[in-house]
């Protein structure tokens, strides 16, 4: 009951946060925005997550989730709020800002109270939820393409809050008792220390990078990708569908992972996946025919459906169980890293040579990603890197005992 429950929130938020993803760059170009600008704005959500990842996670092991979430969700309230009923760049930044801290709060929140629920795999229980995180890839764009073309941006913004405002009235049935937290208080230092030792496990490390690389590319469905369709002349609520193909492939696949880990290790899964991103990341500049920007969403998707999932469960196996919030934490700064990196920086490269070369940079992140990982894998993979994990958690341990 309690996983249905945070699965429904998810898709709640993730609905509403999707629902955002294309509506912020094109209010901020509604606005006369430079795409430099566009991309700041895209990114504003981002900065202070990535400040706070470390101790967060530090203090969800302590508190517990849900008392993170809870405030997390009503972040994202607030936010879209904000941006929906005060037009100008900067209420959309500052709601961006209040939504990028509740969409983090409420992220790691979820993700560690499925980290910490009994009964099955964690494969099968992050593959679970991101089908309710998928879910709201999927419908997010879609409503937001629909109801902006109806009701205008602001418009489509207020039923965006609505969504997330429903995801916390969800959340007041989650039981406190599922991730209670230890309510052991962890000082800064040592909070840094323990971070240091956990992305210095092998399998931690390579999971966060790797997601990094991924979004890298995939978040530009948040800034450019819209922008450049609609210069071409594609109508909104097309923009809004393609955007939502990325949702259809992602949980298409997603039901399938602990089937398919079963018989082939996870690692080779996520170096197709950057495969997949690569390619469909590549290809979207060259033609503006459905027939190429269809499949190339289908493949995005896929790629970020196995992915996401797949890089949970591996910084979750691999954590002790009292640093799983934390560990999870790292995951998500190391995404809000590659959140805030990619509309700056491809910003930067559409303000000096144009649109189309910002899918072509976009898309050498999650190619040295598929490199990586494969490197990684002829190396001796998660073997050598679980034998490392198991001997920096007995380390842990042994600290915690003095």
């Amino acid at each position: 009951m309690q996983l249905l429950l945070v699965c429904l929130l998810a898709a709640a938020f993730m609905t509403s946060n999707n629902m955002v993803t294309p509506l912020a760059p094109l209010a901020a170009a509604g606005f006369h925005a430079s795409p430099a600008v566009v991309g700041l704005v895209v990114g504003a959500g981002s900065f202070l997550p990535l400040l706070l990842a470390i101790p967060a996670g530090a203090l969800t092991d302590r508190i517990g989730a849900k008392r993170l979430l809870v405030p997390g969700l009503l972040a994202i309230v607030a936010g879209t709020g904000l941006a929906a009923s005060r037009p100008g760049l900067g209420p959309l930044t500052a709601g961006m800002v209040l939504l990028g801290l509740g969409q983090f709060g409420a992220t790691l929140g979820s993700q560690a109270l499925v980290a910490h629920m009994p009964g099955r795999s964690r494969n099968d229980t992050f593959a679970i939820y991101a089908v309710a995180a998928a879910a709201g890839g999927l419908l997010g764009p879609v409503l937001a393409g629909t109801l902006a073309a109806r009701l205008g941006i602001a418009g489509a913004l207020g039923w965006a809050t609505a969504l997330a405002a429903a995801a916390a009235l969800v959340s007041l049935g989650l039981d406190p008792r599922t991730a209670p937290g230890s309510g052991q208080r962890v000082r800064p230092r040592a909070s840094l220390q323990q971070a240091g030792q956990l992305l210095a496990t092998p399998a931690i490390g390579s999971a966060i990078g790797v997601t990094a690389l991924i979004l890298f590319a995939d978040d530009l469905t948040a800034s450019f990708y819209p922008v450049l369709l609609a210069a071409r002349g594609v109508p909104l609520a097309v923009i809004g569908v393609l955007i939502s193909l990325r949702g259809v492939a992602s949980l298409a696949v997603r039901p399938t992972i602990g089937r398919v880990t079963r018989r082939i290790d996870r690692w080779w899964l996520v170096a197709g996946a950057m495969a997949a991103e690569v390619v469909g990341t590549a290809v979207v500049p060259l033609s503006s025919s459905l027939a190429l920007l269809v499949p190339a969403a289908l493949l995005c998707g896929a790629a970020l459906g196995y992915n996401q999932p797949l890089s949970m469960a591996i910084v979750t196996d691999h954590a002790p169980a009292g640093q799983r919030s934390s560990a999870l934490a790292m995951r998500l700064a190391g995404n809000r890293v590659a959140l805030v990196a990619s509309p700056l920086l491809l910003g930067l490269v559409v303000s000096g040579f144009g649109l189309p070369a910002c899918f072509a940079v976009a898309a050498v992140g999650p190619l040295l990603g598929m490199l990586y990982v494969l490197r990684f894998q002829l190396r001796g993979g998660e073997a050598a890197a679980g034998a490392v994990g198991e001997a920096a958690a007995s380390s842990s341990a042994a600290q915690s005992a003095r």
